[in-house]
């Protein structure tokens, strides 16, 4: 039988807001063409939303993790 176990991992970022526009350009630029009115956007966007002259940025993952022991496998 396998083991099965779980972890949650939380980060926490805090960013100028220059770094924030980049990081998250550089999040998108896969997914869209971040020309200069998304970016302006973005820029706006990190601006409204400053803690302390900061942008400031938390998120949670779940991960799971699966052993499986071959030496305990009865043939």
């Amino acid at each position: 039988m396998p083991d099965l176990s779980y972890t949650e991992i939380k980060q926490k970022s805090s960013l100028s807001p220059e770094e924030a526009v980049e990081s998250i350009c550089f999040e998108y630029w896969r997914f869209a063409d971040i020309g200069n009115s998304i970016k302006e956007n973005i820029r706006a966007y990190v601006a409204e939303n400053l803690e302390d002259g900061k942008f400031v940025r938390e998120w949670s993952q779940k991960l799971g993790i699966m052993v499986w022991d071959a030496w305990r496998v009865e043939e």
